[in-house]
């Protein structure tokens, strides 16, 4: 039996497709139609944020719709993640990072479909 995907956390579930990968101070365009979706799940692995910065991730977002933000409170001793409801979202995926003072190690954002399009 082929895996499904790229991924690294078989075993929690979670499946890193590299087709859906938003690079990192990048954008992609969805591979699927985020407008139909019903929930996407968003998956953050390897970042470290220190002091003030902030690595923004919107997801389908429209103007202003900060989907996440990974900050130094945030705990990546894991993978960080988070659901979403699909449902009119645009195809823009992107990932920014934002340093007033501190640091970012970049790490990798992943997007899956957790559950089906809705028609």
């Amino acid at each position: 039996m082929s895996a499904r995907s790229t991924g690294i956390f078989p075993r929690e579930g979670v499946n890193l497709d590299n087709a859906f990968e938003v690079p990192y101070n990048g954008s992609i365009q969805a591979p699927v139609t985020l407008a139909h979706s019903r929930t996407l799940r968003v998956i953050a692995v390897g970042f470290n944020v220190t002091g003030n910065a902030v690595v923004a991730i919107d997801i389908g977002a429209n103007a202003g719709d900060q989907v996440l933000a990974l900050d130094s409170t945030t705990d990546f001793t894991e993978p960080v993640v988070f659901h979403l409801r699909g449902f009119g979202r645009t195809q823009d995926c992107v990932v920014t990072p934002f340093v007033n003072t501190g640091a970012i190690t970049p790490g990798r954002v992943f997007v899956e479909l957790s559950d089906g399009p809705a028609y």
